[in-house]
């Protein structure tokens, strides 16, 4: 995030962001009054609670009130500060409540250089730092949030600071021990705002614990009283759950829609009615609990799903809501307008295994604030602005997806993936767009309803590519049209495109490319292997870079592999799937270790396309990546003086002279040899020219869907794929 900071001096940050109550004169007498020299004076365990006595005043806060909570971050059990309104006050004093927090604090008794707390990494930042980041992002998670203020105090330092998706603004650090009334003015008027001007979303209405809508959600979360189609049925579960004996008649096919809502009713969690601005068909209303999932943090793009109900259809299937700050400076098409032209029945009819558009639309009048500011501030400058303009929009879709984690087996995995690139395909093909995310998060099982050839339905889990607010329309020759710069999610990009993006944008290649690492990602997490040290490999595999003059670039085993193949465990051994777990001592025999998988024989193929990739494509020796010299330097004329006759010399030059074989002339070659040499010049030409064929004819399949395709129905229909072949992940995530 570095470079995402804004300073200002304090007036204009309270002329623009906290505005004087237009009823009502400050207390400039009060505010001067206000004892924060004891917060100053207090050792570092008193400084929340000492701080929290001199806010707590009526006069000050009429509304809110300053508590203490106890919580639990990554660093164990910690003590955040916060503003709450009065009615939550209490049960925050136990606990803390992030939908209901108003205002981070945070406090430490030590000296920050460095006030800029996003500019920090985590690594360098001290504790108190790092936690009001921890807690600025909860909130932002919790909440529906346009924009969040945030307070920071050590020694004798005050901080405020003013988060929106794009970045920060950050008042300059003043002393509030000598200006108790600059600290005091803030917090008085704060207190006054409104909740929009405090930075709530005001189309995302809080739903009260004992309302209609409330109990209504909950009844819509309680499992179904129907049971499996069949013992051992997708629906089993859900019927014992809601208490039923485990007969074979008709089930709730999509079942796992309703428990993934369930989950997200959480008690410590606000539930929410959404408002969706569609430009044809107009306001529409969702009702929602906790995000289904969260891209943590602060400024970017604060991806946040829900699971929702639609109030226009409330007992319908639940749907999927999708909540996005999308950057509108890159010249993107909105995500919806690019799911309606893949659901259109033109172009050869709707994309197979994509989302369905339900509903779509920006947030009226919610757009990032910093890069307006910034380009105030730095008018007629010609440096670049570090802030991106961000876009307020949600998306609602008909599928509620599983993860790919969740795939049952290795074979269904390369179904899942194969479904995808069948829709890669024809979006590319008949529509004329190209995804350029592929990425774990994106690939997503559907678990759909399939008639069967009796009419029966029955749940069949297909493929389903998601997530295309980056997806752009191709050019003539077949590549992205935009230059915007690298797209897409590292751990799973093309090597090439991490490397440079070459001349001709992003192309289809790199998107096939990404699926191979995500076949890759995914096997070596849940499949028995020989890498005995799954987060390492994940680390240098996906996650490596090289850092150069300011910019970063692909790790090197990422490269190596795609170049020069096969991929390698961290111990260099080739990396290999087996039908069980292999003997963890690294000497151990043959006869000892268990069938591999066939899963090995889907990687080293896809491998084999990619290498011939690079080799013909994008080769070591690529001109483009060099500058040739305008002119080369004059070859100096050799002379007998030219050479410094060292040790070296003298010593080779003596052997040259006892007619050493090394040294001896060859013989000229005869008649016949030179035929021969010649034949096996023009031998060799033959060979390379067929191997560069057979290379140019594999490359070509990566551009090629139905070949990629293939490639996947062959292998996991022509070997025996186990049914049960998964173990526990093993990369270390929680």
């Amino acid at each position: 995030m570095s470079g995402k900071v804004i300073v200002v001096e304090y007036d204009e940050f309270m002329d623009l962001f906290v505005p004087a109550p237009p009823d009502e004169y400050e207390p400039t007498t009060k505010l001067q009054s206000l004892n924060f020299a004891s917060v100053a004076t207090k050792p570092e365990s008193q400084v929340y609670q000492k701080l929290v006595d001199v806010l707590n005043q009526g006069w000050l806060l009429p509304n809110d009130m300053a508590v203490l909570s106890p919580t639990v971050s990554e660093k164990g059990a910690e003590t955040t500060a916060g503003l709450y309104p009065r009615s939550d006050a209490e049960k925050a004093g136990k606990k803390t409540r992030w939908a209901y927090m108003e205002l981070p604090i945070g406090c430490k008794r030590e000296p920050v250089e460095d006030y800029l707390y996003e500019e920090r990494s985590d690594d360098t930042c001290n504790d108190g730092l790092r936690q009001l980041k921890w807690d600025s992002a909860e909130v932002f998670e919790y909440q529906r949030r346009v924009h969040l203020f945030a307070l920071y105090i050590d020694d004798k330092t005050a901080v405020i600071n003013r988060w929106d998706r794009s970045g920060s603004v950050e008042v300059a650090p003043f002393n509030f021990v000598e200006h108790p009334e600059l600290l005091g003015r803030f917090i008085w008027r704060f207190a006054r705002m409104s909740a929009v001007q405090r930075g709530h979303d005001p189309t995302a209405t809080r739903i009260a614990p004992d309302s209609a809508e409330y109990h209504f959600m909950k009844e819509r979360a309680k499992p179904p009283k129907v049971v499996a189609t069949s013992i051992g049925g997708p629906n089993e579960e859900a019927s014992k759950e809601a208490g039923n004996d485990v007969d074979v008649v008709p089930g709730v096919i999509g079942d796992h829609a309703r428990a993934a809502f369930a989950k997200t009713l959480k008690d410590d969690a606000a539930c929410w009615r959404l408002r969706v601005d569609d430009v044809q068909k107009g306001a529409r209303y969702f009702l929602v609990g906790h995000p289904h999932y969260v891209a943590y943090g602060l400024a970017g793009r604060g991806t946040q799903t829900f699971i929702a109900v639609d109030e226009a259809d409330p007992q319908g299937p639940f749907v999927y809501l999708k909540d996005v700050w999308r950057i509108t400076s890159l010249g993107l098409e909105q995500e919806g307008k690019i799911l309606a032209h893949l659901n259109s029945k033109d172009d050869g009819g709707p994309v197979p295994f994509v989302p369905t558009l339900r509903c779509h639309g920006d947030v009226e009048g919610q757009i990032t604030q910093c890069h307006h500011l910034w380009e105030k501030k730095n008018a007629g400058k010609t440096h670049r602005s570090p802030f991106k303009t961000h876009a307020h929009y949600r998306l609602v879709v008909n599928e509620v997806c599983l993860p790919l984690d969740d795939f049952e087996n290795a074979r269904e995995l390369a179904e899942v993936i194969a479904c995808c690139i069948c829709a890669h395909g024809d979006a590319y093909e008949r529509k004329g767009l190209i995804h350029r995310d592929i990425s774990a998060g994106n690939v997503l099982i559907y678990p759909d309803a399939t008639p069967d050839k009796n009419g029966d339905v029955y749940e069949s889990r297909v493929g389903l590519l998601a997530d295309w607010e980056i997806a752009e329309r191709i050019s003539e020759n077949g590549s992205g049209t935009s230059a915007s710069g690298r797209m897409g999610t590292w751990r799973f990009a093309s090597a090439n495109s991490l490397n440079l993006f070459r001349k001709g944008g992003f192309a289809v290649q790199d998107d096939m490319e990404s699926f191979f690492h995500l076949l890759v990602y995914q096997a070596i997490r849940f499949l028995p292997s020989n890498c005995y040290n799954v987060p390492r490999f994940i680390e240098l595999y996906f996650d490596d870079f090289v850092d150069y003059q300011g910019g970063y670039y692909v790790g090197a085993d990422k490269m190596r592999s795609m170049r020069f193949g096969p991929v390698t465990t961290p111990i260099s051994d080739r990396l290999m799937f087996f039908l069980s777990e292999p003997p963890s001592d690294l000497e151990a025999p043959a006869h000892e270790y268990p069938p591999y998988h066939p899963i090995n024989s889907l990687i080293a193929g896809f491998l084999r396309i990619i290498k011939a990739h690079y080799h013909i494509h994008l080769p070591l020796e690529d001109p483009r990546t060099f500058e040739a010299p305008v002119t080369e330097p004059a070859k100096a004329a050799p002379t007998k003086t030219g050479v410094k006759k060292g040790t070296v010399y003298r010593r080779m030059l003596e052997l040259k002279e006892r007619g050493l074989p090394s040294f001896s002339p060859k013989p000229p070659m005869t008649p016949a040899e030179i035929e021969a040499e010649k034949a096996r010049i023009e031998a060799e030409k033959a060979r390379l020219k067929a191997e560069r064929i057979r290379l140019e004819a594999l490359a070509a399949k990566l551009a090629s869907h139905d070949d990629m395709i293939v490639l996947f129905m062959d292998e996991y229909e022509s070997e025996d794929w186990p049914a049960k072949d998964r173990v526990p992940d093993k990369s270390g995530r929680r």
